[in-house]
């Protein structure tokens, strides 16, 4: 990774949400090759009762090349897909994230 990559990535991750259930340490991967970063978190699911329930743990995928092509994904036991989809989970990070990026000037 050269100097202004690096740049970039730490401009990123200093960028990225953090609260309102993206509760863990942002982590991630550089794939030179693909010129993509792989940034790692975790979302603390809370019920309608006000209780946290589980962790999900997601991945966020930038291109160097395209941060605004960014791709969500998530890991996990099957049973988390239900939350993330019955509860618009996967909708709340895309557009957190895109905010993020979007405020930082990045996209």
């Amino acid at each position: 990774m050269n100097e202004e990559q690096n740049t970039l990535i730490g401009y990123i991750l200093e960028h990225l949400p953090h609260g309102s259930g993206i509760d863990g340490d942002w982590s991630m991967d550089f794939n030179e090759k693909k010129q993509e970063v792989s940034f790692y978190n975790s979302y603390h699911y809370m019920d309608g009762y006000g209780y946290y329930r589980r962790w999900i743990d997601f991945k966020v995928r930038i291109s160097l090349k395209h941060i605004d092509n960014f791709y969500l994904s998530f890991r996990g036991p099957s049973s988390d897909y239900w939350y993330i989809n019955g509860y618009g989970i996967r909708e709340y990070l895309n557009d957190t994230i895109r905010f993020s990026l979007e405020e930082a000037g990045l996209i």
